[in-house]
């Protein structure tokens, strides 16, 4: 009835070591009795609104009317789980005209300040175009999404949890491609860090061009590019990134890089490949 007195005040970021101070100074008392009330009933009552369960079905409706009717990562499956359910989605989906033969999600084991928004990677494993296989013959397509961490406020190594990520995400893609044998592997997603930022870990670009995945990063990082995060203040950041690469015996991948499509709903723009070829087998 008075939204406004249960609202908390906008804040950007705020120390870590100071967080419950701050959250009583960012927060009415209306506001605290809520969160608790809803914390203690939430554990008994999972909500799925805290999933974005119904954006997300928005989204596969939509994009099913498309010709992409098989949707993974829907209805809690991209989330932590506990004893009392699926609490919260890392908010990952992929959508394909091509039904999976596996799928998975892998929360990142650091987490740093973001724990409670559940990130890790997404994965689906597309059968090869020539067999109605399960995959584990070798051939079809793994396609990852991800969401990692962002920079830390006050720490002393702000990109530190992400850099960790980063290595989980490597070594678990690198499990999953010796397990399926697939013939391209596609990573995708926020990442939260420019390409060629050369940080503790040897950078993102460095670790992904390099063994034990050596793949090609897809989109081209400029401000007419097609991996720009924009928030308004005019500092353009290049966090969004396509990479793929396929096996020892595959052909070159051919792509076309296009660029971004902004949109006024997201700081982000939408990233996008044309015609990722793999021999004539298929785009």
């Amino acid at each position: 009835m008075m939204p406004w007195c249960c609202t908390a005040r906008y804040k950007q970021t705020f120390n870590p070591r100071s967080v419950g101070s701050e959250v009583i100074r960012i927060n009415g008392c209306c506001t605290l009795v809520a969160t608790i009330f809803g914390l203690l009933t939430g554990l008994c009552f999972p909500c799925a609104a805290l999933r974005d369960d119904l954006t997300k079905e928005q989204i596969v409706d939509t994009l099913t009317k498309w010709g992409l009717p098989h949707a993974v990562g829907t209805n809690g499956t991209s989330g932590t789980t506990n004893k009392y359910g699926t609490v919260l989605d890392s908010g990952l989906l992929i959508v394909t005209n091509v039904k999976p033969t596996d799928s998975g999600f892998v929360p990142y084991e650091s987490v740093g300040v973001e724990g409670a928004a559940h990130k890790g990677f997404l994965w689906v494993l597309l059968p090869p175009a020539s067999s109605t296989g399960h995959g584990m013959e070798g051939g079809g397509d793994l396609v990852v999404t991800t969401h990692q961490h962002a920079d830390q406020p006050n720490h002393p190594d702000p990109a530190s949890i992400r850099v960790a990520q980063r290595a989980q995400l490597i070594r678990e893609v690198a499990r999953l491609r010796k397990l399926y044998r697939p013939r391209l592997l596609v990573i995708c997603g926020d990442f939260n860090e420019n390409a060629d930022a050369r940080a503790a870990g040897g950078g993102l670009h460095a670790d992904m061009s390099e063994k034990p995945l050596q793949l090609t990063r897809l989109t081209e990082c400029s401000r007419e590019g097609t991996c720009l995060k924009d928030d308004g203040s005019g500092a353009v950041e290049e966090l969004d990134h396509i990479y793929a690469g396929l096996d020892d015996g595959a052909a070159r991948l051919e792509f076309v890089s296009n660029p971004a499509l902004r949109t006024p709903w997201s700081d982000h723009s939408l990233l996008w490949v044309n015609r990722i070829r793999v021999d004539e087998r298929r785009d």
